[in-house]
C-alpha cells in the first residue's frame, strides 16, 4: 500500500516541479540564469521531499492501522480474545473499529451463552433415568 502511495505521489510530484517550473516563468516574464533556476528547484525539491516525508508518514500510520484490524479479525477467526482496538472518534478508522469492537463483544457473548446451555443440557441429561430406571449417563 506504501509503494502505490508513494508511487503516485512521485507522479504528482514530476507535475508539481514541472506546473512550478512553468508558472514561475510565466510570472516573472523575464530569463532567470542558470543559477537562479537551480535555486528555485532546489527549494522546490526540498519542500518536495518534505511533503513525501510526511505522506510516507500518514501511509504507515493507516497501514498499522489497517494491520492492526486485520489481526483482531483473524483472532476473532480462532476464536481468541484479542484486544479491543482503540481510536480517537476524530479517526477516519474510528466507526469500523467500533463495529470490529462490537462485534467481538456479541461473538463471546453467543459463545458463553453456547456454553452455558451446553453445561445446562448435560446437567439435564444427568438427572434423565434410562430403561430400567437405574441407570443414569456416565458423568463427563
Amino acid at each position: 500500500m506504501i509503494r502505490r502511495g508513494l508511487s503516485a505521489y512521485a507522479i504528482f510530484l514530476a507535475s508539481d516541479l514541472v506546473i512550478s517550473w512553468l508558472i514561475i516563468g510565466m510570472v516573472l516574464h523575464e530569463t532567470l540564469s542558470l543559477t537562479q533556476w537551480g535555486q528555485i528547484l532546489t527549494v522546490n525539491l526540498v519542500i518536495a521531499i518534505v511533503e513525501m516525508l510526511a505522506a510516507v508518514r500518514v501511509l504507515r500510520v493507516r497501514e498499522q492501522k489497517i494491520a492492526a484490524m486485520t489481526r483482531k479479525v483473524q483472532g476473532m477467526l480462532q476464536n481468541e480474545e484479542p484486544a479491543h482496538i482503540l481510536l480517537k472518534k476524530t479517526d477516519p478508522y474510528y466507526d469500523l473499529t467500533m463495529t470490529i469492537n462490537q462485534l467481538q463483544t456479541h461473538q463471546q457473548q453467543l459463545l458463553r451463552e453456547k456454553a452455558q446451555q451446553g453445561e445446562e443440557l448435560k446437567l439435564l441429561l444427568s438427572y434423565l433415568h434410562w430403561g430400567d430406571g437405574d441407570r443414569q449417563l456416565p458423568k463427563s
